[in-house]
């Protein structure tokens, strides 16, 4: 039987509660007989003990960066100014160009050249030879860095909108360029990356969307007409997710609960209702703020029966 192919993912908080379909993904391809080693920028969202028993395992394989500190990124760079002096020094200028004249830009692209060295030596001494890096956004810099001091492989996956919207900030052309392939979430994701690339980088492009596994979230005969229909919306509740449109259709429906998990700072403005639905009705929100799930009842605008 042949070895199994070796990934390196690098994520910038693994695991975490937004990035429960990464941890899925990586579970998915080891079951489909590739090895995966997982590097986190940062430590988990939650304590150990707020952890699913699939985070902790995780947590306990994973290679933090951040942790490492100021000596694990001194040895690193020593160790890779002995071996690869040249690719080192032209990794520092790769990455300062990238920074422009911006003064906090090249302090920035700087941290980022240490940490793909991290990672790089990283990588060396697991023997991995191609990384993967989900989102198009600082740690898919520290990946596009990396590959140019060593001699690995990059890819990313596009999620949008938000880097499409400041294409030049996000270096995505640069990242394309750098790129051996590149995974979006969708047609519309690739339809953007072809706007910023050439035709020769338009073969990097591959389709591969987002879902939920089907055998674990089948449909199910819906209830009688007049009962409570309840509904679970879990993301970031960030403006690029219009959760504000859909919280209003929702109040504006004759939808009576609702369970919303997320982290983001707009969740006061989800929970402002521009009007209620007639009664009776009940809505529920649950959001994520830090490593607690704090659930908030929204009271009724108007008059109400009882459930």
């Amino acid at each position: 039987m042949s070895a199994p192919y070796r990934l390196a993912y690098l994520v910038s908080q693994y695991p975490a509660i937004s990035h429960t379909f990464i941890l899925r993904e990586v579970l998915g391809l080891r079951a489909r007989g590739f090895a995966i080693n997982v590097a986190s920028v940062n430590p988990p969202d939650r304590p150990p003990e707020k952890l699913t028993a699939d985070e902790r395992r995780e947590a306990e394989a994973t290679w933090y960066l951040k942790p490492q500190g100021a000596a694990g990124a001194l040895k690193a760079l020593c160790l890779t100014a002995l071996r690869r002096p040249s690719a080192l020094v032209g990794g520092l200028w790769f990455a300062l160009r990238l920074g422009g004249t911006d003064a906090k830009k090249l302090g920035y692209q700087f941290a980022y050249w240490v940490e793909a060295i991290m990672l790089g030596d990283w990588m060396r001494r697991e023997g991995l030879s191609h990384l993967h890096v989900h989102f198009a956004t600082p740690a898919s810099m520290v990946g596009l860095i990396a590959g140019k001091v060593f001699p690995i492989g990059f890819s990313f996956t596009v999620h949008g909108p938000d880097e499409f919207y400041d294409a030049p900030g996000y270096r995505l052309a640069e990242k394309i360029a750098g790129a051996d392939f590149v995974v979006c979430i969708s047609h519309y994701a690739r339809s953007q990356l072809m706007k910023l690339s050439p035709v020769t980088h338009w073969n990097k492009f591959e389709v591969c969307r987002l879902g939920v596994d089907p055998s674990r979230f089948a449909l199910r005969e819906s209830r009688s007409a007049g009962s409570v229909f309840e509904l679970l919306c879990v993301g970031r509740l960030g403006v690029c997710r219009t959760m504000d449109l859909l919280g209003s259709g929702f109040l504006e429906s004759r939808i009576f609960r609702g369970h919303w998990r997320g982290s983001h700072q707009r969740f006061a403005s989800i929970t402002r209702p521009r009007c209620a639905p007639p009664p009776p009705w009940r809505l529920y929100w649950c959001v994520t703020l830090g490593f607690y799930v704090k659930p908030v009842t929204l009271p009724p605008t108007r008059a109400s029966a009882s459930d």
